[in-house]
């Protein structure tokens, strides 16, 4: 609120709340794919290990 100059109001820091709820959703959801990305990486690199080692014997 103080960024743009608004004066302390119900209303502004209502729209403040939900841009901040949204925001963090967007965030919480970004992060669990980016984790989600992570470990399917790591298992198509231990299947390709697998793989490389069991062809080797």
């Amino acid at each position: 609120m103080y960024t743009v100059g608004g004066a302390s109001s119900s209303e502004l820091g209502n729209v403040s709340s939900a841009v901040s709820y949204v925001f963090g959703i967007v965030w919480i959801g970004g992060w669990v794919w980016l984790l989600v990305e992570w470990i399917s990486a790591l298992m198509v690199r231990r299947r390709a290990s697998a793989s490389i080692t069991a062809s080797a014997s």
